[in-house]
């Protein structure tokens, strides 16, 4: 998209609408996926201190109440699901409004109504 179209409008300074849609749904899905992921490890490392300390080295426990999450993973969870619907809006008005990520069939012919 940049390479054929550029970054820029024609006045060379305004960076165009699709290109900071863009941008914004890369970093805002990066920023997602490093909360979910960094979430998930913390989660999963309490759990495996806990059932450490309680059946030993390498235990495995199936207690629900060992993989309860705390008060800033149930925030971090909620703020991330805020940010993945808004990343889905980027992602969807350059599909729909912008056409990003639709590519023409070779060979369609378009048919005249008559």
């Amino acid at each position: 998209m940049i390479s054929r179209q550029g970054m820029y409008e024609a006045d060379g300074k305004t960076m165009k609408n699709k290109v900071k849609a863009t941008i914004a749904h890369a970093v805002t899905n990066d920023i997602v996926l490093a909360v979910a992921a960094y979430s998930w490890y913390a989660r999963r490392s309490a759990a495996t201190d806990s059932l450490a300390g309680k059946m030993g080295v390498g235990g495995v426990g199936t207690g629900a109440a060992t993989y309860e999450p705390t008060g800033w993973m149930v925030v971090a969870s909620a703020v991330t699901a805020a940010l993945l619907m808004f990343g889905a809006n980027l992602g969807g008005t350059l599909t729909y409004n912008y056409g990003i990520g639709f590519a023409p069939l070779k060979g369609a012919s378009v048919k005249k109504a008559q």
